[in-house]
């Protein structure tokens, strides 16, 4: 396990083998961060230069993990660009998950094995993501959403609702 430059790590954090934990990250007490993961390395932040070029953008925001958060094996959480990638107080993220740059995440979600969200997700309080689905950058994810097995959301998803399906689309009312 490596534990970056300033990183501060809460009280009764169990990190367990092979974590990478870059500089600046801060995880609340009572997490769990199981073999593999990586919190707080840059996400793909790319950008053409004047000759049309890849280059990186820098990515100085870090992680902040909340309390009692669960980060999986071979999970990835990725830093912010400007501002830290934040995932709430009781949310937990399955293993082979990856969690882009800028991602605000709220309390209690539940992100359940290969998910992918992208850069700049905004995520509600108690959002609940299937196995597979994947998420734009950019869109919003409410409060209490559901987002189905294998789902791909191009647009954002009100609060309380359910969708799937690629495109994803709201779920018709149960009979």
């Amino acid at each position: 396990t490596v534990i970056g430059p300033k990183a501060v790590v809460g009280d009764g954090v169990e990190i367990r083998n092979h974590v990478v934990i870059a500089r600046g990250v801060q995880i609340g007490s009572g997490c769990l961060i199981k073999s593999h993961a990586v919190i707080g390395e840059e996400g793909l932040g790319i950008d053409r230069d004047s000759d049309g070029n890849n280059i990186r953008i820098p990515h100085l925001g870090s992680v902040v993990l909340g309390m009692n958060v669960e980060v999986g094996s071979f999970a990835t959480v990725c830093a912010g660009t400007i501002a830290p990638t934040r995932i709430g107080d009781y949310s937990k993220i399955d293993d082979h998950v990856h969690i882009a740059h800028n991602v605000q995440m709220g309390r209690n979600v539940i992100v359940t094995g290969h998910v992918e969200i992208a850069g700049s997700v905004a995520v509600g309080d108690r959002a609940w993501f299937g196995p597979n689905s994947s998420i734009v950058n950019g869109v919003s994810i409410g409060a209490s959403a559901v987002v189905g097995v294998g789902a791909v959301v191009i647009r954002s998803v009100p609060s309380n609702e359910t969708w799937f399906g690629n495109p994803a689309r709201k779920a018709p009312p149960l009979p």
